[in-house]
């Protein structure tokens, strides 16, 4: 710590004169910060996965999970959130499968119901920590010593098709400095995540603004992944979907 200060001996420099050598350890992105977080602590600590979908949740979502838990029974519903405790297991007659699950966004969470009927329909779509807007029918009863609210779904959406669908352009703003290392990065990483949405650059400078759209060669696949990764080389900030 005293170090950065200009006093003692950095860390780095203490390695080199010992003999030890460390390797150059690649920056977590904020899906794996977030994901030790919550495995750690039991909860999200520094953000939540969803608050990247911000403008899709306020568009595709009347209300959020805490507020869904005041529905009526038999309401019907569209949630977004993030998966968590995931379970497949045969139904009670044992002809087929189910899958509870829990939706967790920043404002609580609700138990949620897959039955045979939409079981094949949405089992591709739900894993853990998977990000995705569920449709449904509130279960409500009141009638035990506890009120309990559940979700009958009957289809899931993964977060990643909606921002596909919607998204026009990526736009990419190059920080003040912006290394040669960085530029090679980002190239990397519209390679392997290619797809049909065009990518802007955003070259912004106390002398001048300028914005350079990319070849059709670059264009890319908005999904989590290329975002989280494309946000770990440029900054949070710096990463904008229109």
């Amino acid at each position: 710590v005293f170090g950065a200060f200009g006093g003692g001996t950095s860390a780095k420099t203490a390695a080199a004169s010992s003999g030890i050598e460390y390797c150059e350890a690649r920056e977590l992105t904020e899906n794996e910060k977030l994901s030790y977080e919550k495995e750690t602590l039991g909860l999200y600590l520094s953000a939540h996965p969803m608050d990247r979908y911000a403008k899709e949740v306020k568009r595709f979502c009347s209300f959020n999970i805490a507020q869904a838990h005041e529905r009526s029974d038999k309401s019907e519903v569209t949630l977004c959130g993030v998966v968590a405790a995931l379970s497949d297991r045969p139904t009670r007659d044992g002809r087929g499968r189910m899958i509870i699950f829990t939706l967790e966004d920043p404002y609580g969470s609700i138990e949620c119901l897959v039955f045979q009927r939409v079981y094949d329909q949405v089992v591709a779509k739900l894993s853990e920590d998977a990000a995705v807007m569920v449709s449904g029918v509130i279960m409500a009863d009141d009638a035990g010593e506890e009120a309990t609210v559940k979700l009958r779904v009957t289809q899931v959406t993964a977060m990643n098709d909606i921002i596909g669908k919607n998204t026009r352009m990526v736009h990419l703003e190059l920080p003040e400095v912006t290394t040669a290392h960085d530029i090679k990065e980002l190239s990397v990483i519209c390679g392997q995540y290619p797809g049909d949405v065009p990518v802007c650059l955003h070259i912004i400078r106390s002398e001048y603004e300028a914005l350079l759209r990319l070849s059709s060669k670059w264009r890319v696949s908005p999904c989590d992944e290329f975002l989280d990764r494309a946000e770990t080389v440029l900054g949070r900030e710096s990463v904008h979907l229109e």
